[in-house]
C-alpha cells in the first residue's frame, strides 16, 4: 500500500488570489491491487476541513460555474472506448464545508459542518476491508441534516443501508443547476422514491445494491425548439435489486401511464430522437482512446470476476399509450399518423442469452376501427419472435402518401390480415396467412383512364418465407 498525505492544500480561481478549493489535510492510500486489477485502486481517501466556494454565474439554458471552463475542458478530451475502472474504499469527509453563492437568484447558500461517510464505491468486484460506515450530515444555512445507515452487525452480507425517500420532488426546478447542456426541456417532472441503498459484503466480496420503489409523475419533455418530446402521467418501479458493481438489475415491477411520444423522420432520415445525442456537446465523444495509467488495454483478457450485465423484468406494462409519427423521409407530402390505446405487456423478460422466451402482448389503435394485435413471446438478445399476429379494417386511403412516388392512382379499400409469425436467426416466415380485402378501388390520377375495383376478395392458408424466398397458397 503507498499512503499519500497532503495538508494545507489551496486551489485557486483563474484570477490566482480567490480560493476556490482549500483542503487542511488530505490521505489517499492506493492499493497495491492497482496494478494487477488495471485499475483505481484506494484502500482509504481522508479529506480533513474542505472548504469549496461554487459560484453559479449564469442560467442561460443551462447553469454555468466558476468552475465550468474546467468542465469544458474535460468535454473536449478524447473519450477511451475502455471503461475507467475503479474501487473506493473508506472514503472519509469530516469537518467540511461548502459555500454557494447563487449570482443569478442573488441567495447564498451555507453549509456547514458537512460530513460524509462511504464504505466503498466501486464499478468491478472486488474484496474490499471496510471499517467507514454511509452517513451524511450537514447544518444548511444553520438547519440540520442527517442520513446515518442501518447496519446488521451479525448478519452474513455485513449489510448496511441508507434510506432515500423523497416525496415529489420537481426535477424542472433544478435544470437550471445543471453545469452541462441537457439534450432536452424538462418542463415537468417529479420524483418520488423509497430507495434503500446498500453496502454488503459477503463472502469477501463488496457489493453496492439498490432496492425499493421508484415513481416519475407528469413528465413532459420538449427539444431545444420547444417541440414535444415525451409526456407521460407515470412511471412506477418496483426495484428487487440493482447491483451497482455489476451493472445487473432485477425488476419486480415496471408500470409506464399513458405515455404520448412525438417521433419525426425528416427528408434525410434523421430521427428527432437521434438528434438529441448529436446536438449535445457533451456527448460527442472521439473515437481515440484516453492515455490513463489504470484503464485496461483493448486487448486485454477480461479478468476472471468480469460480470456481464444481466437484467431481469418480471412484469412490464405500457397502458393508455400514444404515438405522433410524422415521415417526410418516404412518403410524399409527409404522413402524419397517430397511433393510439397502445397497451403492451411483457412477462420474465430477461437478457440472458439462454433465458425462455417472454409472454408479450401488443394491442394498438391504427384508426378508427383499425385495431392491431399481437400475442406471442420473444426474446430480446436472440432476436426470436413468434406468435399470432391481426390487423383489422386497415384503411388503405390513409397511406396515400406512401404510394405516390410509385403509383400514379390513388387507391381505396380496407384491408384485415391474420398470421402466425415466427422470426429467427434473422429469418422470417408466415404461416396460416389470411388476407381480405374489401371495397378495393384503384382510380388513375388523370382522367379518361378507367379503374379497378374489387367488392371483396379474401385468401386463406398463405404462407411464405425469407429463408426458401416461396410463397405458398393452400395445402
Amino acid at each position: 500500500r503507498l499512503t499519500l498525505t497532503a495538508n494545507g492544500i489551496s486551489l485557486f480561481e483563474a484570477d490566482n488570489r480567490t480560493p476556490a478549493v482549500t483542503l487542511k489535510t488530505a490521505v489517499f492510500s492506493l492499493s497495491g491491487a492497482s496494478i494487477y486489477q488495471r485499475a483505481l485502486v484506494m484502500d482509504e481517501i481522508l479529506l480533513d476541513q474542505v472548504a469549496l466556494h461554487l459560484i453559479r454565474t449564469s442560467a442561460d439554458a443551462y447553469g454555468r460555474y466558476n468552475f465550468s471552463d474546467i468542465l469544458d475542458k474535460i468535454a473536449a478530451m478524447p473519450k477511451s472506448e475502455t471503461p475507467f475502472r475503479f474501487s473506493l474504499a473508506n472514503v472519509q469527509v469530516k469537518n467540511s464545508s461548502l459555500q454557494f453563492d447563487d449570482n443569478v437568484l442573488d441567495q447564498k447558500i451555507a453549509v456547514t459542518a458537512l460530513n460524509l461517510g462511504l464504505p466503498f464505491m466501486s464499478n468491478f468486484p472486488k474484496s474490499i476491508q471496510t471499517f467507514v460506515q454511509p452517513m451524511l450530515s450537514a447544518k444548511i444555512n444553520g438547519t440540520a441534516f442527517a442520513l446515518t445507515g442501518r447496519s446488521k452487525p451479525f448478519h452474513d452480507s455485513l449489510e448496511t443501508s441508507l434510506a432515500i425517500d423523497l416525496d415529489h420532488l420537481d426535477l424542472a426546478n433544478f435544470v437550471a443547476y445543471s453545469p452541462v447542456a441537457l439534450p432536452v426541456k424538462i418542463q415537468s417532472a417529479q420524483l418520488t422514491t423509497k430507495l434503500d441503498l446498500i453496502f454488503s459484503r459477503k463472502n469477501l466480496q463488496s457489493e453496492i445494491l439498490l432496492s425499493g420503489a421508484l415513481e416519475l409523475d407528469k413528465v413532459a419533455l420538449q427539444d431545444a425548439q420547444n417541440a414535444p418530446l415525451l409526456k407521460l402521467a407515470s412511471v412506477k418501479a418496483q426495484i428487487k435489486s440493482a447491483n451497482l458493481s455489476t451493472s445487473s438489475l432485477t425488476l419486480d415491477k415496471l408500470i409506464i401511464d399513458t405515455p404520448e411520444v412525438w417521433a419525426a423522420l425528416d427528408e434525410k432520415g434523421s430521427l428527432n430522437w437521434s438528434q438529441l445525442a448529436q446536438k449535445n456537446p457533451t456527448a460527442v465523444a472521439s473515437k481515440q482512446p484516453a492515455s490513463t495509467g489504470f484503464a485496461a488495454k483493448p486487448d486485454a483478457a477480461p479478468s476472471k470476476d468480469a460480470h456481464k450485465p444481466a437484467l431481469l423484468l418480471n412484469e412490464f406494462l405500457l397502458d393508455k399509450g400514444m404515438l405522433h409519427f410524422s415521415d417526410a423521409l418516404n412518403a410524399t407530402p409527409a404522413q402524419s399518423m397517430e397511433i393510439s390505446g397502445i397497451k403492451l405487456s411483457v412477462k420474465q423478460l430477461s437478457s440472458v442469452a439462454d433465458a425462455k422466451l417472454a409472454p408479450i402482448t401488443l394491442i394498438a389503435n391504427l384508426g378508427p376501427d383499425q385495431k392491431l394485435q399481437f400475442d406471442g413471446e420473444f426474446h430480446p438478445m436472440t432476436a426470436v419472435l413468434r406468435g399470432s399476429v391481426s390487423l383489422d379494417e386497415l384503411r388503405l386511403e390513409s397511406y396515400q402518401a406512401y404510394l405516390n412516388r410509385f403509383l400514379a392512382a390513388n387507391l381505396s379499400g380496407r384491408v384485415s390480415l391474420k398470421s402466425q409469425i415466427d422470426m429467427q436467426q434473422g429469418q422470417l416466415s408466415l404461416s396460416e396467412v389470411g388476407l381480405g380485402l374489401a371495397d378495393l378501388k384503384l382510380v388513375p390520377k388523370t382522367k379518361n383512364d378507367g379503374q379497378i375495383a374489387i367488392k371483396s376478395l379474401q385468401l386463406d392458408k398463405l404462407a411464405l418465407s425469407t429463408e426458401t424466398r416461396a410463397i405458398k397458397l393452400g395445402d
